[in-house]
């Protein structure tokens, strides 16, 4: 029995009071993590003749300790959510959350929008850039990416991610008045470089743009070590533009789009083609290409190829009379149809290495056999084809699938193909082999240390400039249209947490994964049981009359300890 009048009133008064001494505080937050029986209000409560209130067994919620430890952590979770999330920063003042809140635990006041967007979010920013960079400081071989854009405000941005080979967004730098040219880029570059120790950098990759190229050979001049890339999938996305400008496939696909525009511009066209697809359960949205979008254009026309039977019922619908003469007869032409599926056939292996190879699991050395996959295909579809491709422009086309190759791939492509344990050159022809050796062997980075750390240099590297590109993506959605009033240098700051911690939430996600399945064997994470096992290949090159002798990896591998790797 209590002998104070109005005890759960005392009690949260007393929670809250700061003036409280804490040995108060404390025991009565332990009083009610014993009993949880404190009522909040008179009707769950006996009261006695003296006037006493005596408590009595209910279900209301007993009164949680709150502190302002606490208070700070929910605070920190929640302006971390919003930053991931892209929420607009404001929606802390929003009346319905603020009720929300209150509803959900009266003792927590969320913080004011001002709050979330200053102070939180620079503590959140700092830590998190802290930990980064400690990261990278105590990791070797690194891979720097970097590219340009342009925000909703028109304001130039120049973004840094480096790969380890897992990347991480590292800068976000505003160039304001500053031109893009060789000699700005080449400065920012190694003053990042330098941020996290020069020697530690393996290799350079970026688009094909010219003067981001002519900023990596200065860069080189100053560090003859570090090699220079280009992003495979920007060279793929090239080839396609090379394909789609011979004059039959551009015309081809003007006409194309012409399609797609007519039935997505009007409603009733728009309306009727869902319809059909409901009704049939054959089709899917019609897709117009982006020019800055790799694989857009294949995408579009798979777009029409899938939804053939819809289409050609919208063109004989009796409510579609807005169509155009010219639209339908293009849809009822089964000549049409037919240079939808060759020109389909001939982008879709281009298309299909430029998703795999821009995602975060590929590296250089699978850029080998990609070109050759791709050409090998192409060799086999061509002479197949005949209402858009005569002799002339499969010689072009293949043309351009060798001067592709010719830019992109370069010494450090052989050579990790070679180091790779899945395939060890075993498709390369004597020319290639020699060259990389001599890369790994004399010309390489490290010519003076064990073959498992040049694999291991080698093998990390990315293929593509794709990561930076998605620090863009995260970019445009939260400088958006109607949201365009951050500076520039906040939503750098929303964009670096949102993809570092998105990046860190996989690879928890993957690791759960992991220890659910059976792992798989990486060229990277192999042991020297599982090393024991593969048996060595040699090259089957037709002209080649010897074969590569590897070294023993295990004992490479319980060798490193006792080599210096400087």
């Amino acid at each position: 029995m209590y002998r104070v009048p109005n005890v759960t009133k005392m009690g949260t008064h007393l929670l809250k009071c700061p003036k409280c001494p804490l040995v108060i505080r404390n025991e009565l937050t332990e009083s009610c993590e014993e009993t949880s029986l404190i009522a909040s209000n008179t009707t769950n409560s006996a009261i006695t003749e003296g006037g006493y209130v005596t408590s009595t067994p209910s279900d209301a919620t007993p009164l949680l300790e709150f502190t302002e430890e606490k208070k700070r952590r929910l605070t920190k979770l929640l302006s971390k959510a919003i930053y991931v999330t892209g929420s607009p920063l404001s929606m802390v003042e929003h009346p319905l959350w603020r009720e929300f809140f209150k509803e959900l635990q009266p003792l927590f006041e969320l913080p004011t929008r001002k709050f979330v967007s200053t102070t939180h979010l620079d503590t959140i920013y700092n830590e998190m850039e802290r930990e980064i960079t400690e990261e990278l400081k105590s990791t070797n071989n690194l891979h720097l990416q970097c590219d340009g854009w342009s925000n909703r405000r028109n304001e130039g941005i120049i973004n840094f991610v480096i790969a380890k080979p897992e990347p991480v967004f590292v800068k976000s730098l505003a160039t304001s008045s500053h031109r893009h040219t060789a000699e700005y880029l080449s400065e920012e570059i190694q003053q990042v470089m330098r941020t996290y120790g020069t020697y530690k950098f393996v290799s350079l990759i970026g688009d094909n743009a010219r003067n981001l190229q002519k900023a990596f050979d200065l860069v080189k001049l100053e560090h003859p070590n570090v090699i220079t890339l280009n992003c495979v999938a920007h060279t793929l996305n090239l080839l396609c533009h090379d394909i789609m400008k011979e004059d039959a496939i551009e015309a081809f696909i003007s006409v194309a789009i012409d399609v797609i525009k007519s039935v997505k511009k009007s409603q009733i066209l728009c309306a009727l083609f869902k319809q059909i697809i409901a009704e049939k359960g054959s089709g899917e949205q019609l897709k117009l290409p982006s020019k800055t979008r790799w694989g857009s254009y294949f995408h579009a026309v798979r777009s029409l190829q899938n939804s053939k039977a819809a289409l050609q019922c919208l063109a004989v619908h009796e409510d579609a009379k807005m169509i155009p003469a010219d639209i339908k007869a293009h849809l009822l032409d089964e000549e049409f149809w037919k240079m939808i599926d060759e020109s389909t056939a001939i982008l879709e292996p281009i298309t299909d290495y430029i998703f795999k190879l821009e995602g975060n699991e590929s590296y250089i050395n699978d850029v080998y056999m990609a070109f050759k996959d791709i050409k090998s295909r192409l060799v086999f579809l061509l002479p197949g084809f005949s209402s858009l491709f005569d002799d002339n422009i499969r010689d072009r086309i293949l043309n351009a699938v060798d001067k592709r190759r010719e830019n992109c791939i370069k010494p450090i492509h052989l050579a990790a193909y070679m180091l790779d344990p899945k395939c060890q050159g075993i498709e390369m022809n004597e020319d290639e082999e020699i060259i990389a050796m001599d890369f790994i062997h004399e010309k390489g980075i490290c010519k003076n240390k064990a073959l498992s750390k040049v694999a291991a240099c080698l093998l990390t590297a990315p293929c593509t400039s794709a990561a930076t590109e998605r620090t863009f993506s995260i970019h445009g959605n939260i400088h958006s249209l109607k949201r365009n009033r951050l500076t520039t240098e906040r939503a750098a700051k929303l964009a670096y947490i949102s993809y570092n911690w998105n990046l860190l939430h996989n690879q928890k996600d993957e690791e759960v994964d992991e220890d659910e399945e059976e792992p798989i064997s990486s060229p990277l994470m192999v042991s020297p049981s599982t090393i024991k096992n593969i048996e060595p290949q040699p090259s089957t090159s037709g002209r080649n009359t010897r074969q590569i002798e590897f070294c023993d990896v295990t004992k490479i591998l319980s060798d490193n300890s006792d080599l210096d790797s400087d």
